[in-house]
């Protein structure tokens, strides 16, 4: 992947402290943006930051539900 502003869903997951399945089935409720390429489903590193930072700030819970 050549763009360092798109994450893969195991970067993703890695930064977020969860599993690469977790971060599909959000996506898969709409609760992640991401763009479909050939090589799979990618993430804005912008959105993952910004995920990452609500959570550790509490603002949403740790499973991400909510």
């Amino acid at each position: 992947m050549n763009n360092p502003e798109l994450l893969s869903a195991s970067q993703a997951a890695r930064r977020l402290g969860i599993s690469s399945a977790r971060v599909n089935q959000l996506r898969k409720e709409g609760k992640l943006a991401a763009q479909e390429t050939p090589i799979g489903y990618l993430y804005s590193r912008e959105d993952i930051e910004n995920l990452a930072k609500a959570r550790q700030a509490g603002e949403i819970r740790k499973d991400t539900n909510g």
